[in-house]
């Protein structure tokens, strides 16, 4: 059914790797993940240009409008959600950014904090987020995601992909 690789996983043994992808046999399994994407590709029966041309227009941004730009005032944030994704915009600098809503600490809601300056600060412990780059201060390697947001029409999009 399969054949093992060197190696293996730490603990758990050598890994099989089986002759099915896509749910269809294949003859020989390759080594590298880029040889299994390419596989199947092609065992799907279209060309791999054509394929991942198609993949890559599916992962494009898709811009959601939120809430009309003069509704944002200069150091003032509000909470959005586009597509049911829990986000806080804030205007710092003339700049709009937009990081996710909810504290990696315990999930406490960021727009009920307040922002000075560029800080973004946890109204339920005090944790204190860069809103320009979703940087926790304390901790660097922490941070919150941040979304793309521009302007059209009067409105404030946010970017998802």
């Amino acid at each position: 059914m399969g054949r093992a690789r060197s190696g293996g996983i730490p603990g758990i043994g050598p890994v099989t790797a089986k002759k099915v992808i896509a749910g269809r046999p294949f003859p020989s399994v390759p080594d590298r993940p880029e040889e299994i994407v390419l596989a199947w590709y092609h065992r799907l029966g279209s060309s791999v240009e054509e394929r991942m041309q198609k993949d890559s227009a599916a992962a494009a941004t898709r811009w959601i409008p939120v809430m009309d730009d003069a509704s944002l005032p200069e150091g003032g944030m509000k909470a959005v959600y586009p597509l049911g994704l829990n986000v806080v915009v804030a205007r710092v600098g003339g700049a709009v950014h937009a990081v996710s809503g909810a504290c990696p600490h315990l999930g406490c809601p960021l727009f009920t904090g307040r922002v000075v300056g560029s800080v973004l600060m946890c109204p339920c412990h005090d944790w204190r987020f860069d809103v320009r780059t979703g940087e926790f201060l304390d901790a660097p390697e922490l941070r919150l995601a941040i979304y793309p947001v521009r302007t059209q029409n009067g409105s404030l999009l946010i970017g998802l992909d």
